[in-house]
C-alpha cells in the first residue's frame, strides 16, 4: 500500500457519459497536500511489524494485522480510538484474512493450516475451530454477512480457487457455481448481502448472492495489458460498482459502473501507480483509493467526487507508500498504512470539508 507525488487534475470529456480525469505533476507533494496533516501516528508494540488497516464495526478500535519479524504467528493489534493508545495484540497462527462480526464481539480468521478460527471475549480466546473447505488453500479473503450468523469466504488462488457462502454454527458451506478457468482477481459483496461483484482478469460478474446466479457480465477485448482487473468494490447504496485495472495504453484506470445495468458511468485515468484499496464513503457519494508498493517512494490516498468528475482531494500519507487504508465506519477518522509499518491516522471528515 503505497504512494507517489504531485498530482493535480484536469478534465477530458470522452464519448457519452464516461469521464476520464488526467493526472499532471504540480509540484513535489502537491498543494493540496501540504494543507493536510495527521493527527497522530499510532505507536506499536516493539518488534510488530503492520501490513495492513481497518477499524471494528463498531468504530471503537483502529486494528493493524502484521507480525513479529521471523516469527510465524499473525498479529492483530487494537488501538483504542479515543486515546489512541495500544491496548492489547491477539495472536494467531499465520493468518491470512480475518473479519469482524457486524457486533464486533467475534473476530473470525483463517491460516495457512487450513482452519478457520472464531475468537471472542476481552483476549479474544480461541472458542471454535473448523477445516476450511479445501485444506491447503487458504482463504484470502473473509466477510460476514449482516446478521453475524453467516460468512463468506473467499479463495482466489489458481489452483482451486473457490468462493463459499458459510453457516457459522453449523460449519457447512455452499460454493459459488462461477467458472474460475480465467483468474479471478477480487470480489466485494453489497452491504445487504443480495448480490456479489466478482472481477477476473479481463471479465466483471454481478452476480445473485441468495439464488447464485450471475445478473450481468460484462468481457473486455482480451488485448493485454488493456482489460485487467484488480480491485472491485460495491458503494453501501448498491448503486454503484468500482473497479481498479489497466487500461490502454498501460494506463492505471478506476472506472465507476451502473451496480444494476454493468454501464461504464465515469473513468479516472493516469494514476501513478495500480491502486490498492478502493473505499466508498458510508454515503456513496465519494471514492478512495491508495496508491505506492515501493518502500522508498511516497505513496497517494485520492478522493474522488465521481458524480462531479473530478479528485476532491488528494495527499501524500507518508514516505514508504501506503498499501493499506481503513475509512472508520462513521467516516469520521481515516487509517493509513506504510510499507515501513507506520500507521496515521487522520480527520477524514475535516478534509472532506476542506475539499468542498
Amino acid at each position: 500500500m503505497l504512494w507517489i507525488a504531485g498530482f493535480g487534475c484536469a478534465l477530458v470529456m470522452l464519448c457519452g457519459d464516461i469521464l476520464t480525469a488526467r493526472l499532471e505533476a504540480i509540484g513535489p507533494l502537491g498543494e493540496k497536500s501540504a494543507l493536510f496533516e495527521p493527527l497522530c501516528e499510532l505507536t506499536r508494540p516493539d518488534g510488530h511489524l503492520t501490513h495492513g488497516v481497518s477499524f471494528t464495526p463498531d468504530g471503537a478500535y483502529v486494528i493493524g494485522f502484521g507480525n513479529v519479524r521471523r516469527q510465524d504467528d499473525s498479529l492483530i493489534d487494537f488501538w483504542d480510538i479515543k486515546t489512541r493508545k495500544h491496548v492489547r495484540t491477539a495472536r494467531v497462527p499465520e493468518c491470512t484474512a480475518c473479519d469482524f462480526s457486524p457486533d464486533s464481539a467475534s473476530l473470525l480468521t483463517a491460516s495457512r493450516d487450513g482452519k478457520l478460527r472464531l475468537l471472542r471475549g476481552r483476549n479474544w480466546a480461541v472458542v471454535d475451530e473448523f477445516d476450511f473447505a479445501l485444506p491447503g488453500n487458504r482463504p484470502s479473503g473473509i466477510k460476514f454477512l449482516p446478521g453475524g450468523k453467516r460468512f463468506i469466504s473467499i479463495c482466489l488462488t489458481l489452483k482451486n480457487p473457490q468462493i463459499h457462502f458459510w453457516d457459522l454454527e453449523t460449519h457447512k458451506s455452499t460454493p459459488l457455481p462461477a467458472d474460475f478457468k480465467e483468474q479471478a482477481t477480487s470480489v466485494a459483496v453489497s452491504a445487504d448481502a443480495s448480490r456479489l461483484a466478482l472481477a477476473y482478469a479481463f471479465k466483471l460478474e454481478l452476480w445473485d448472492a441468495e439464488r447464485l446466479q450471475v445478473l450481468k457480465r460484462f468481457e473486455h477485448k482480451r488485448e493485454p495489458p488493456a482489460g485487467l482487473f484488480h480491485g472491485v468494490a460495491l458503494s453501501p447504496d448498491g448503486k454503484w460498482i468500482a473497479t481498479s485495472g489497466v487500461g490502454a495504453p498501460h494506463r492505471q484506470v478506476i472506472t465507476l459502473w451502473d451496480a444494476f445495468t454493468l454501464e461504464k458511468l465515469h473513468q479516472f485515468d493516469a494514476l501513478p501507480d495500480a491502486a490498492r484499496r478502493l473505499i466508498f464513503t458510508k454515503d456513496s457519494k465519494l471514492l478512495l483509493t491508495c496508491t505506492g508498493t515501493e518502500y522508498d517512494l511516497p505513496g497517494r490516498v485520492f478522493v474522488w467526487d465521481f458524480a462531479a468528475g473530478k479528485i476532491a482531494a488528494d495527499f501524500a500519507p507518508g514516505k514508504a507508500g501506503c498499501p493499506s487504508m481503513a475509512l472508520s465506519p462513521d467516516n469520521r477518522w481515516l487509517a493509513t498504512c506504510g510499507m515501513d509499518s507506520t500507521l496515521r491516522l487522520w480527520d477524514f471528515e475535516k478534509l472532506r470539508l476542506n475539499a468542498k
